[in-house]
């Protein structure tokens, strides 16, 4: 792979996490009209423990992908270390959405469901390409 393409999936990954940490400290609380608590998570944990839940997730996941671009643009000197980041990185963040998304349809991107696809993708990759910046 080229260098430059290399780099400008670090820079993907990277702005990927650092929308995760501004998403998780200023979203849930301009969010009106809600359905109700997560869907996925309201009948497991009380909707305090959820609603908290809510930015400390995202900001670990925005971590997390952080170093994940990192460790894609460094791939040379650490090869195998972008992939476990994209591994825990997506689930986190998958994790993130869960707690917030209320079930709505209509109201899903504005949820983290966009935040959502481009952690699959990454996850996908992590899995489908684990070699790729070798």
């Amino acid at each position: 792979m080229s260098v430059w393409l290399r780099l400008l999936i670090a820079v993907a990954v990277a702005t990927h996490g650092f929308v995760y940490v501004p998403f998780g400290l200023v979203v849930p609380g301009t969010l009106r009209g809600r359905a109700g608590p997560s869907l996925l998570l309201g009948h497991i944990a009380p909707a305090p423990v959820v609603r908290g839940a809510v930015p400390v997730l995202h900001v670990l996941a925005g971590i997390v992908f952080l170093l994940c671009g990192t460790a894609i643009a460094l791939a040379p000197f650490a090869p195998d270390l972008w992939r476990p980041l994209a591994i825990i990185g997506s689930a986190i963040g998958l994790l993130a959405f869960a707690t917030l998304w209320d079930g709505s349809r209509e109201r899903a991107v504005e949820e983290g469901a966009i935040g959502a696809v481009a952690s699959l993708c990454i996850l996908a990759g992590a899995f489908a390409l684990p070699g790729i910046f070798s």
